[in-house]
């Protein structure tokens, strides 16, 4: 870390993740890139998240660790550990999912080289049940926007490096009312199309946890407040495409029952190519693990 601020401040919010949460947070600390801060956010946690996050803050001061009296909910959580933050490159990551080891070097070489650039992602391995499958999305500033105006994410939230000073004018993720639970990054991203240009690295640098993702109940739900987020966005970009797909997918979303949409969306992660390379992905398991078991072991005064 540099002497006055660090180049990046990572964001990991979590809630009653005490067996995932400490393998997310090695896996920053093990990064290429070493001059930053991690703040993890724990939205009042009723397990033992509490107890590995301090483990971790004794160990490194680069980790950062607040806690929330009462639980606020993703978005919100987010915004607490973004309001710290001391870097203006912000690189948000879910506390159930790894960076893998270039990920902070790659995003913060590409953020220094296009200014322009406000909102950063990249591809993913997504481990569906130990399948490892490549998770791709546009590239360019204009596809990615076409998505976002037409009522679909394209940006791997748990992938993304934000600008600091960009998100804050938006007054952090938004929640909504008509999502109250899910779908906040879709949303925020959606507010700063105005604000400035998107890009996506076209190589994988996170590890997604697809196993919570087929859900049944929570695909349902997500694909519900999804509906209704997008029908009262659908007036900044209206046209007649996009109307009738809204209506059909909710028509479809609200008449299906949740597994057969979780057999959909499963079938759909399916259809998606292998992970070229599944050796890289299980060594840097396999040391993530080693790390573990030797902080575990450690005597911390």
């Amino acid at each position: 870390m540099s002497a006055s601020f660090p180049s990046v401040s990572v964001i990991i919010a979590t809630r009653n993740s005490a067996n995932k949460v400490g393998w997310a947070i090695i896996s920053v600390l093990e990064q290429s890139f070493s001059d930053f801060e991690a703040i993890i956010v724990n939205d009042a946690s009723t397990d033992e998240t509490a107890e590995v996050l301090e483990k971790f803050r004794r160990l490194d001061p680069r980790i950062i660790a607040l806690t929330n009296d009462v639980c606020l909910g993703r978005a919100e959580a987010r915004n607490v550990g973004i309001r710290y933050a001391h870097a203006d490159l912000l690189a948000i990551l879910d506390s159930d999912d790894l960076m893998l080891p270039t990920r902070l070097s790659r995003q913060v070489e590409f953020m220094r080289q296009y200014p322009s650039v406000g909102v950063l992602g990249s591809w993913a391995v997504y481990d569906l049940n130990s399948k490892l499958l490549l998770g791709t999305t546009p590239t360019g500033d204009a596809a990615i926007r076409h998505k976002l105006q037409n009522g679909s994410n394209a940006i791997i939230n748990a992938s993304s490096m934000i600008r600091k000073s960009l998100i804050l004018s938006v007054g952090g993720y938004k929640s909504s009312k008509y999502s109250p639970t899910y779908n906040e990054d879709y949303y925020t991203f959606s507010c700063l199309l105005s604000k400035t240009q998107f890009a996506v690295l076209a190589e994988p640098l996170i590890v997604v946890c697809a196993q919570g993702l087929i859900k049944p109940e929570r695909i349902k739900s997500k694909l519900i407040e999804m509906a209704r987020l997008e029908r009262n966005l659908f007036g900044n970009y209206p046209s007649i495409r996009r109307l009738i797909r809204l209506v059909m997918r909710e028509a479809i979303v609200r008449s299906l029952p949740a597994w057969v949409l979780g057999a959909l969306f499963y079938g759909r992660l399916r259809t998606w190519p292998e992970y070229s390379s599944p050796e890289s992905i299980s060594a840097w398991r396999n040391h993530i693990g080693q790390k573990w078991l030797e902080i575990n072991a450690a005597k911390l005064n």
